[in-house]
């Protein structure tokens, strides 16, 4: 007998958790055909401290399944300052800055070659770079493996996130110069935020609406600021 505290547990079988096997129904017929304790699937800590719609609902048991255990991983999310989390942090603001460098510098491209033709540039050059460092990852990949719903995702990826942004990108910097594109960068961010509300069902919280509005009004005064000093210059005189 196993007792957990106040809990005692009398059995040896338990119902080990197993992501995408161990939901509500499984965890019945587990318990129906002798299981003394059963588990849920894998829960992520950080869907939990997002309350993740998605990662809820797997915490959803009945009374027929107790005593239940639920099974967490990750690490965790609420101490930001960890060393894991600090690197992170610091990797994010070092691509920032490659990429704002690298918006400069494609402007004197730009009066070369057009939008289409840099971006079949970027990407052949860059999958010269990506492939030593990923050619045995490609190979192991069990492509065939595969869902639908995966290669749609890899095709959406390529297509739409990767080429057509790459090529908005680049006709952007071309047409309205490389400082007023790369403010369109820091709207990414509230976008995200709103994706993964509306397909992941993770919660919106109050910092982030904080967070999206001082956004869109730094947003603002950078892009239109300069008419109010301009008018209250103009008033002045």
């Amino acid at each position: 007998m196993l007792r957990i505290k106040n809990l005692a547990i009398t059995g040896p079988l338990f119902l080990a958790p197993m992501a995408g096997y161990t939901d509500s129904p499984f965890r019945r017929i587990a318990r129906r055909n002798g299981a003394s304790c059963v588990f849920t699937e894998l829960v992520s800590a950080e869907g939990l401290v997002r309350a993740s719609r998605k990662t809820l609902e797997l915490l959803q048991f009945t009374e027929e399944e107790r005593p239940i255990g639920i099974q967490l991983f990750g690490g965790a999310p609420e101490i930001a300052l960890s060393n894991r989390a600090l690197k992170g942090n610091l990797m994010i603001l070092a691509g920032n800055f490659f990429w704002a460098v690298y918006t400069v510098f494609t402007k004197p491209y730009l009066e070369k070659y057009s939008p289409l033709k840099l971006t079949a540039l970027t990407m052949a050059i860059g999958t010269l770079f990506y492939l030593p460092i990923t050619f045995r990852d490609v190979l192991r990949q069990p492509w065939g493996s595969l869902s639908a719903r995966g290669w749609a995702a890899l095709l959406f990826s390529a297509v739409f996130a990767i080429a057509l942004s790459y090529f908005i990108w680049y006709s952007s910097v071309r047409r309205i110069g490389n400082t007023k594109t790369g403010i369109f960068g820091n709207i990414t961010p509230v976008f995200t935020v709103f994706f993964a509300h509306l397909f992941l069902g993770e919660r919106v919280t109050i910092p982030e609406v904080a967070g999206a509005v001082i956004i869109f009004l730094g947003f603002y005064l950078t892009r239109f600021g300069y008419r109010w000093f301009e008018t209250r210059k103009s008033g002045l005189l």
